[in-house]
């Protein structure tokens, strides 16, 4: 059986770069660790800086 967790996050602001634009679904645990909890605090263009 498959699971996801999402993690949700009330505030309209990245935390890495503190901008306002559009948040995207985002790994908290990385994908590649097998990574299961999701979380919308992360632009998609930070997210990719961090790499995997």
């Amino acid at each position: 059986m498959e699971w996801k967790l999402r993690i949700e996050w009330e505030h309209p602001r990245c935390i890495a770069c503190l901008g306002s634009k559009r948040l995207s679904h985002e790994h908290v645990i990385p994908d590649s660790l097998g990574g299961i909890f999701t979380s919308r605090i992360l632009y998609r263009e930070c997210n990719s800086r961090f790499g995997s």
